[in-house]
């Protein structure tokens, strides 16, 4: 295991580059960074140290075009950029100069034609774009210009009908829109068929406004505010297999069900999590089997109007794990497998009222790791095997009340890799493998006191890819190596 070392210093002294929205392509490593000149641009990388070129001066004129939304679309590099001359469109690159281009000007002029995130499906990437003749509407691109079309015309005309809310669910490309007669609805589009108003789920001109899209196989569930005010549906596509699940909150309020991103709704083998809100129970965990007799609430863990609030929600070995607040115990790690007597409290990892609050719950190899509180180490890193006996504190990283504040958890072949702070080291790098002897400081970055501040961004190769600041060069693009893998695995980005 190697420490992490400076990929290249693009922007010498602060603010540093901020390397962000990594991708891999076969000749190296994409990302955005910005420089003292150029501004924020894409580069290309092959890891190792002094390794780093400037691949296209896309905004030749201003403060750079921005580039976002990266994914790998065979062998090339589709992303969302700006310079200036057409606005934020459609970009692709093969990692050289003379191979990065505009693929089409949806939008012509300075003004933006892009609107959403791209959506890969059946070898095109699905988004919403917008052009004067036809407004907002679903666009798709294979990578070439003959090959980017507009994909509707919810909205005759140019008025807006794609909303930007996607999903992509077995085989077809779910999104809201609005023709201008139903209000923002729930559409399907099946290539190479047509577009198709799946249900008038709130007829009249606001409509169901459906979000919190997620696929759960070949079905969507998502949330949508009908006649009984916002509650939880699922669609198979079609009108007959497109219904609400249950009237959670009598009334027009709604449940509200789900919570942020990416976290609305949690499939877990045959049944789908989701906390939702009622006036007799409060906001509680709910799941659902697809059907509106197997949509139930989970467990009523604050009794009564009171709330315990569900968040965090990870699905694991066939269980949802999750945090949840008591009312005795605090917020606290909790487990279910949809059943009454199989949803409980783990343990109690800081008795009394004030509660461990675990964090950034996340899976590598055998365990569920987070940051918790238990009253006497500080926040510190805990794992747990799904058993009260197997929670546990892996390490006291920093000792004394304050604790070490674990965060930006990454899972490797090489281990679980996460941002920690120590007494004379700082906030740097570090490693566990589940262990409190396999626990340790990835190196010190920036030397002594003084904090890296690391955010590892993504697994490429053998290589973590982080963005850390030496005290000297800010934030720029390092990596670690992880040594030999096992056996091959894709590279994996935030």
């Amino acid at each position: 295991m190697a420490v992490p070392a400076l990929v290249v210093d693009i922007l010498a002294g602060p603010p540093g580059s901020s390397p962000s929205n990594l991708a891999w392509l076969s000749n190296g490593l994409y990302f955005s960074g910005c420089d003292a000149v150029l501004k924020c641009e894409p580069w290309l990388s092959d890891g190792s140290v002094g390794d780093g070129a400037l691949i296209a001066d896309v905004n030749m004129i201003s403060l750079g075009s921005f580039p976002q939304a990266a994914i790998s679309f065979g062998n090339r590099l589709v992303f969302v950029a700006n310079d200036i001359t057409h606005g934020q469109e459609l970009w692709t690159s093969d990692g050289t100069l003379t191979g990065t281009t505009l693929i089409t000007d949806i939008r012509p002029g300075p003004d933006s034609g892009m609107w959403s995130g791209l959506y890969p499906l059946g070898g095109e990437v699905y988004f919403v774009g917008i052009d004067p003749a036809h407004g907002r509407e679903l666009w798709s691109s294979d990578g070439t210009p003959t090959g980017t079309l507009r994909a509707t015309d919810v909205y005759s005309g140019t008025g807006n009908g794609a909303d930007g809310y996607l999903a992509v669910a077995g085989g077809s490309i779910f999104f809201s829109a609005d023709d201008g007669a139903h209000g923002s609805e729930l559409w399907r589009l099946t290539p190479p068929g047509p577009p198709v108003l799946v249900s008038d789920i709130l007829p009249g001109a606001a409509g169901s406004q459906p979000q919190g899209m997620t696929a759960w196989g070949n079905t969507l569930i998502f949330h949508a505010a009908g006649a009984g005010g916002r509650e939880p549906w699922v669609s198979d596509g079609t009108l007959t297999g497109t219904f609400r699940l249950k009237d959670i909150e009598a009334g027009a309020g709604g449940s509200w069900p789900g919570g942020f991103p990416p976290n609305v709704f949690t499939p877990v083998g045959g049944q789908v999590f989701f906390a939702a809100q009622n006036t007799p129970t409060g906001r509680e965990l709910w799941r659902t089997d697809g059907t509106p007799t197997g949509t139930l609430q989970v467990r009523d863990i604050v009794t009564g109007s009171g709330s315990s609030s569900p968040e965090a929600l990870v699905a694991w070995s066939g269980l949802l794990f999750f945090t949840a607040a008591d009312g005795a115990h605090g917020r606290e790690l909790w487990r279910s497998d949809g059943s009454l007597a199989g949803t409980f409290m783990l343990t109690d990892i800081n008795p009394g009222t004030a509660g461990a609050n675990p964090v950034g719950l996340v899976l590598s190899g055998a365990w569920l790791y987070f940051g918790a509180d238990d009253g006497a180490h500080g926040r510190e890193l805990w794992r747990t095997d799904g058993t009260a006996a197997g929670t546990t504190l892996v390490a006291d990283i920093e000792p004394g009340a304050a604790g070490s504040d674990p965060t930006n958890f990454i899972d490797t072949y090489a281990g679980l890799y996460f941002a920690a702070s120590a007494s004379g080291t700082g906030r740097e790098l570090w490693r566990t493998k589940g262990s409190a002897a396999s626990t340790i400081r990835v190196g010190d970055s920036a030397p002594g006191p003084a904090s890296s501040d690391p955010t590892p961004l993504g697994v490429a190769g053998t290589k973590l890819f982080l963005s850390a600041n030496d005290a000297s060069n800010n934030y720029e693009l390092w990596a670690a190596d992880l040594g030999p893998r096992r056996a091959w695995m894709p590279a994996t980005f935030r």
